[in-house]
C-alpha cells in the first residue's frame, strides 16, 4: 500500500488582545478565535485516492502526565546531586539514548565522562 503524506501546519496565536469595542465587531478576530489547534494531511492509498484530510492533535505530556526520570530519579540513584550528575555525565549520552541512537548497553559504557561502570539494572 502506497501512502503519500502532505503535512500542513496551522499557526495559532496564544492570545490576541483587542479593545472590547473592536473585539465584538471584528469578524477576523472571531475567525481567529475559532481556529482549530490541529493540522491535517491528505492520505492517498492505492485503494483510496481521494483527498480525505485527517486531523492530527499533538499533546506534550512530559512532566505533566508522564514524569521524566532523568530530572527526578537518576541523580539520587547515583547518590549525587543533580549538579554533580550534570558535571560528571557525558554531554550527549542521555539524549542519544532517548532518541534511540544508542541502546542501554552503549549508554552504560559512555554515560559518565570518566567511563566509570555502574549497576545498569539498579539493584
Amino acid at each position: 500500500m502506497a501512502v503519500a503524506l502532505t503535512v500542513r501546519a496551522v499557526h495559532v496565536p496564544l492570545k490576541k488582545v483587542l479593545p472590547k469595542s473592536t473585539r465584538n465587531n471584528n469578524l477576523n478576530y472571531r475567525r481567529k478565535k475559532m481556529m482549530p489547534i490541529v493540522s491535517s494531511f491528505p492520505i492517498r492509498t492505492e485503494q483510496n485516492v481521494n483527498n480525505r484530510k485527517l486531523p492530527i492533535l499533538l499533546f506534550d505530556i512530559m512532566d505533566t502526565v508522564v514524569r521524566d526520570p532523568f530530572y527526578h530519579d537518576v541523580a539520587p540513584f547515583f547518590g549525587m546531586s543533580f549538579k554533580e550528575l550534570i558535571e560528571s555525565k557525558h554531554p550527549t549520552a542521555w539524549i542519544e539514548f532517548e532518541e534511540g541512537r544508542v541502546d542501554e548497553m552503549e549508554l552504560a559504557g559512555k554515560f559518565f565522562k570518566d567511563k566509570r561502570s555502574f549497576d545498569l539494572e539498579g539493584q
